[in-house]
């Protein structure tokens, strides 16, 4: 069975085998809230992130993961997580530095199965210029979830004036807190 066939299946419950309130994963902070850092998170709060994704938006049959973030950040962690842990294959990327934002999006639109992507505003932001040959956003993106920084209005503007049936949501919320805020701001 291929990967990309295969249902979308809610990963079990976790079995503890201790205290799941102590730390599980070491994420590292953005810094908009200061100087970036390392934070310890619990697992019940790193596991409720992950569920809260499954039951948003759970990834379809044929749908695959992209993995495009160092792995130095939170989001790194997110785009592989989400969805290998309900059986989704993940596309790990170079980095955007390294190709560029015009060859990273000629790649995924490549990719089989890459429906939604993870990113910070900023990469939305460099994206949706005004000026049609320099809009790069590809039609196969359905979803986008925005991580780190505030979203810039005018970008996600930009984007549904091109692709009305993009998806953007923003989840933006202290590393440090384990909480976050998120908001569909595609209206």
């Amino acid at each position: 069975v291929e990967w990309t066939n295969r249902p979308f299946v809610t990963p079990p419950p976790l079995v503890h085998h201790g205290d799941c309130d102590a730390g599980g994963v070491i994420l590292s902070s953005s810094g908009s809230t200061g100087e970036p850092k390392l934070i310890s998170r619990s697992e019940r709060s790193f596991r409720h992130r992950l569920q809260w994704t499954w039951s948003t938006a759970p990834f379809p049959h044929g749908e695959c993961g992209v993995q495009k973030s160092h792995a130095t950040t939170t989001h790194a962690l997110y785009e592989l997580l989400e969805p290998l842990l309900c059986g989704r294959p993940v596309y790990i990327l170079p980095d955007v530095s390294v190709i560029g934002v015009g060859g990273f999006w000629r790649l995924l639109s490549t990719l089989p199965g890459v429906r939604r992507v993870l990113m910070v505003p900023s990469l939305l932001s460099a994206s949706t210029s005004p000026v049609e040959e320099d809009f790069l956003v590809p039609r196969n993106i359905q979803r986008i979830v925005l991580m780190g920084e505030r979203p810039d209005v005018e970008a996600v503007r930009r984007l549904h004036a091109r692709l009305p049936d993009t998806r953007v949501v923003s989840v933006y919320g202290c590393t440090e807190a384990s909480s976050a805020a998120a908001v569909d701001v595609t209206d």
